[in-house]
């Protein structure tokens, strides 16, 4: 991407941060979510680091379903990528103890049948591990679900699971911060150069944080920051409202449940995650009322359901590019990186893995 322009990755090129000897060199990373706590985590044995966000945990990172798998992309270089993120979160998990990551799998029939056959298809060819699994069998690995809401059949995925990921990225901020990495809570409202290439961030304070190379990983935040050096970012957002419940007594939800109007998976502590779709949607004029009627769908759903308790709910702003793919490494300018994308949870772990090369 040495031309400046912004490419997906694909099979022939993987993407990188131009020049990005980190040995030894002062790296900012702009942004709190879990993007930038992988990349500073990854880079924190080996440069020094400096994380800067208003909102450390990030904006969109709280109010994600976070969801692991790599089965969401007809791509095959894209779901080669996910692959890759999704096989190195088992890598951190090892690295990192008590990682709140949980591997569940995932229960999916929330396409027609053909378009499920063709998914099987395309996995299968791919070497993904995915089954076909009747009502029979989806009942017995999600017992608590009403048999009414079940389907014929759907598709089983047993490699996938759940990051909680705010934690996750609270924990991996933590870690960095005990490699010797510094975090300042506060703006960054420009950046300063030297000769054509970046050499530091201006903060809203008026104060320089010096630089020899910067990573913007600030959601829709690196939108305007990166529109100050003429970079322009194609994509838009959408809201997607996220139903919590209370935690509840035992586990009702192995893994995650991907469905027509369901989308559901359990925290560690027994919370139920719940979205009439992790995509987005409408809210209309009062998400109060929506994020009620959602835990009414919720409850009807649910063996027991009326035992739930309705706890809170959030809106997250989603970042959808262009491409829906993400947008990764060199911006044409010299010392000035990117990492944009949809899926940030998902594809986080093996993003902060290349970005720390």
């Amino acid at each position: 991407m040495s031309d400046g322009r912004y490419e997906s990755p694909n099979k022939d090129k993987e993407p990188k941060v131009s020049n990005m000897s980190v040995a030894n060199s002062n790296v900012v990373v702009v942004g709190g979510g879990i993007v930038s706590a992988s990349i500073a985590w990854h880079l924190s044995s080996e440069t020094n680091v400096t994380i800067i966000a208003e909102d450390i945990r990030g904006v969109a990172t709280p109010n994600s379903f976070a969801w692991l798998n790599a089965a969401s992309s007809d791509k095959k270089f894209y779901y080669d990528f996910r692959l890759r993120s999704l096989e190195h979160w088992r890598e951190i998990e090892k690295a990192v103890e008590n990682l709140p990551i949980h591997w569940g799998g995932t229960m999916s029939w929330d396409k027609s049948p053909e378009e499920l056959e063709e998914e099987q298809k395309n996995l299968t060819d791919w070497g993904y591990d995915v089954i076909r699994v009747d009502k029979t069998e989806i009942s017995k690995r999600e017992p608590h679900i009403e048999e009414i809401k079940l389907p014929e059949w759907g598709l089983g995925y047993d490699q996938e699971g759940a990051l909680e990921a705010e934690k996750a990225a609270e924990l991996l901020i933590n870690l960095a911060k005990d490699n010797g990495v510094k975090v300042l809570e506060t703006k960054v409202t420009g950046f300063t150069k030297t000769d054509g290439h970046i050499s530091g961030v201006t903060l809203s304070s008026g104060e320089t944080i010096p630089a020899d190379y910067v990573v913007v990983a600030a959601g829709l935040g690196s939108v305007s920051l990166l529109a100050l050096q003429n970079i322009p970012l194609l994509l838009k957002s959408t809201a997607g409202l996220l139903v919590n419940t209370k935690p509840t007594l035992k586990k009702l939800i192995n893994g995650v449940i991907n469905a027509p109007k369901l989308h559901i998976h359990q925290t560690l502590d027994r919370a139920l995650l719940f979205s009439l779709s992790y995509a987005g949607r409408d809210l209309g004029d009062n998400p109060e009322k929506t994020a009620r009627e959602l835990f009414t769908k919720l409850q009807s759903s649910v063996v027991s359901g009326d035992e739930l308790e309705f706890s809170h709910y959030t809106i997250g702003y989603r970042v959808l590019l262009e491409d829906g793919l993400l947008i990764l490494g060199e911006t044409g300018l010299d010392g000035l990186s990117v990492a944009m994308m949809h899926s940030g949870v998902m594809n986080g772990a093996l993003v902060g893995k290349l970005l720390s090369r």
